[in-house]
């Protein structure tokens, strides 16, 4: 199967959360690094909602990758959420089993993920999955969804639901032509649906010869939503660490990027205050 050729549809989700943000996030080509964007999306969400009187926000991850999704890796968890929990429909699944299976990370995210296992997709009941992803809906301020490219029976779902969906990509012409021939197949099966570009590892003072936002621009159709710099040593560091990238290098320009946008699509204004920097030590390997 292509990894956009579409499986039979269970279900629209039940309905639009009324009371959680959902950001979606899926690369247009693999190595993107979509679940480091996803997880800083979610400390970011936490500081700025925070910031402008939300007491005690309540931000959750949910990887819908169950074949080889790497959320619960890059912060050292372990899973709560089995397989099994998603394979037997909707009907056992509910807000206070959600809450029950969400795993607590020490920066106070919480994240949704089983243990990847081949061929994990096929096990899971898509009708539990939009039920997990409706029950969250209604406990948690803001839900974080890391997308895998390849098209499932809860994707439509997950991008229908979702007030921004980002399609991340980087600055190459390969990669651009992913991009945009991605959103079209998404947009003919969900016209509703608008994918926002995100340029990822996008080094704003690059010679002259590299290509451009302005190229990038002509190449996907439409300006991208956001760009985010390249900062392999904060991302690995935090990788190491076990941590998003703002408790480890709060300060960086990563960091700042995905604020910006996250700001953005909360509808606040760029202007807040920044958590202050943390050490943390590396875990063992």
């Amino acid at each position: 199967m292509s990894d956009l050729e579409i499986p039979a549809i269970p279900q629209e989700p039940s309905h639009k959360p009324d009371g959680a943000s959902v950001f979606a996030f899926m690369g247009a080509v693999g190595g993107a690094g979509v679940t480091s964007l996803a997880l800083q999306t979610a400390q970011s969400a936490k500081t700025l909602l925070r910031a402008n009187g939300v007491k005690d926000p309540e931000i959750c991850v949910i990887d819908l990758d169950f074949d080889c999704g790497s959320v619960l890796s890059h912060l050292d968890l372990p899973a709560r959420l089995t397989h099994e929990h998603l394979s037997y429909g909707a009907a056992p699944i509910d807000a206070a089993l959600t809450s029950a299976l969400a795993v607590c990370h020490a920066s106070d995210i919480h994240v949704l993920a089983t243990a990847p296992r081949l061929s994990g997709n096929d096990d899971v009941d898509p009708s539990s999955v939009l039920a997990m992803m409706d029950a969250a809906s209604t406990i948690y301020d803001a839900l974080i969804l890391d997308v895998p490219r390849m098209w499932r029976p809860w994707t439509h779902a997950a991008v229908a639901a979702a007030d921004h969906f980002g399609l991340i990509t980087e600055m190459t012409i390969p990669s651009l032509a992913a991009a945009r021939s991605r959103a079209e197949s998404i947009m003919d099966i969900q016209s509703s649906v608008k994918p926002e570009l995100i340029l990822s590892r996008y080094e704003r003072r690059a010679l002259k010869s590299n290509l451009s936002a302005k190229d990038a621009t002509r190449a996907f159709g439409r300006a991208p939503v956001a760009t985010i710099c390249p900062d392999e040593t904060s991302l690995h560091d935090a990788m190491n660490c076990g941590q998003p990238v703002g408790c480890v290098h709060a300060d960086s320009r990563y960091v700042k990027d995905v604020t910006g946008l996250t700001a953005k699509w909360l509808g606040m204004s760029k202007e807040q205050s920044e958590p202050k920097p943390r050490r943390w030590r590396r875990r063992a390997a």
